[in-house]
């Protein structure tokens, strides 16, 4: 505040100590308690919300001045004033010590130098000339709360001394010093906080650069493992396919050969009848050449020669009656390995038809495969893509984080 505000205030004041009055101004102590009142309630809901720098710093630079009683006058404040020149205020204080007032030096000073000042004030209470509404905090108050309750005093006060108390008993004070100074402190202990989260945020960002170029590589190498698994995919399913069409072209084969089998039975059968035909012709010649041996005796030397003939006849019966039953021998084996031949297509029949329908199951499952081996190296890839923007992401907070760090050094 500039030597001209304070003798203006100090001609104000002595102007209205000189006009007489009809009442005097309310007592100061109910008027700070009315303001203490206030700055307890703001300070406790400050305390709760506040609290990214510990009350412990704000200890070293409270210190302490003298203090005076209510009935003190102003000559003895000038006195301690006089016997200690550093100090820049004296506290007003109850018996109880609660802080009552607040007398600065330069103010008193510019008061008892002004003309009538020293005949008005020198011999009077001290609580005509004190501040009766001083700022007053509690010693565990959040130290940046502090130096904005401090900031936001207007002009007249904004120099004053700050009083601090604890249960309503004075401690000490700090002066506009003491709070530049603590505000460059909590301005370097900012600074070191914000520079730790930085670089511990820096740290963070690296583990998860580092995690996300894992997790590109694993998408790269599952991408290429699903491709893999694709082409494999593809590859068995084709030669599923075609195992489907050699069981298939076998399946058709097999019914040709039941179709040929019954035929080949059919055509044997045939040969039976003709064979049996055959023994029964053979036996109507045994029994007629049999006749004619016996016309021939009857005969006698006429019959001799036809004799001859039919004993021919007869063996050639017999013979040929022998031959008809080796054929129906013959073809009666035929008929049973023909029989055991259908047996055996039959089932071979039937196991073709049930691999074909396996092999087309699996041909299924393969296709099922194909299709999710294409999704998963699609996502693999989609994987790889974000990882890889993620890991771009994480760079440019890097650059971010490293200009930041830079320019709160620089500050």
């Amino acid at each position: 505040m500039s030597i001209s505000l304070l003798e203006r205030e100090a001609e104000l004041e002595i102007a209205q100590e000189l006009t007489p009055t009809a009442t005097e101004a309310p007592t100061a102590t109910t008027t700070y308690e009315e303001t203490t009142a206030i700055n307890n309630i703001e300070q406790t809901e400050a305390m709760s919300a506040v609290t990214e720098i510990g009350y412990e710093m704000l200890i070293p630079f409270i210190r302490r001045v003298p203090v005076v009683g209510i009935g003190h006058s102003c000559e003895d404040v000038i006195e301690q004033f006089a016997e200690a020149p550093d100090n820049e205020c004296v506290v007003v204080c109850n018996e109880a010590h609660k802080p009552l007032g607040l007398v600065m030096k330069n103010r008193l000073t510019i008061i008892q130098t002004h003309r009538f000042g020293r005949e008005i004030y020198y011999g009077k209470s001290i609580a005509k000339l004190m501040d009766k509404h001083p700022l007053v905090v509690n010693q565990h108050i959040s130290p940046q709360y502090l130096l904005d309750l401090a900031l936001g005093r207007d002009e007249k006060t904004l120099y004053d001394c700050v009083i601090v108390a604890e249960d309503d008993r004075y401690v000490g004070i700090l002066t506009m010093s003491d709070l530049l100074k603590l505000s460059r402190l909590i301005q370097q202990k900012t600074v070191q906080t914000q520079v730790a989260t930085i670089r511990g945020a820096e740290a963070m960002i690296h583990e998860i650069d580092r995690s996300v170029v894992q997790v590109h590589e694993a998408s790269q190498h599952g991408e290429s493992m699903s491709q893999t698994m694709l082409d494999l995919t593809l590859k068995g399913k084709n030669e599923l396919d075609k195992v489907s069409v050699a069981f298939h072209n076998l399946s058709a084969r097999t019914n040709v050969q039941e179709a040929q089998i019954s035929e080949l039975q059919d055509r044997a059968g045939a040969i039976g009848k003709v064979s049996k035909l055959i023994r029964e012709l053979a036996n109507q010649c045994n029994l007629l050449a049999v006749n004619a041996t016996i016309e021939a005796a009857r005969a006698g030397e006429h019959g001799r020669g036809f004799a001859v003939v039919a004993d021919e006849v007869r063996k050639l019966a017999s013979q040929t009656k022998q031959s008809a039953d080796d054929i129906n021998g013959l073809i009666g084996s035929i008929l049973e390995a023909v029989k055991e031949t259908v047996h055996l297509v039959s089932e071979g029949k039937s196991e073709a038809d049930s691999s074909q329908l396996y092999v087309k199951e699996a041909s299924d499952v393969f296709q099922q495969l194909f299709h999710a081996a294409a999704g998963n190296s699609s996502s693999a890839g989609e994987i790889g893509k974000l990882a890889n923007d993620a890991y771009q992401q994480s760079q440019r907070v890097t650059e971010q984080m490293k200009q930041l760090m830079e320019d709160i050094q620089v500050r």
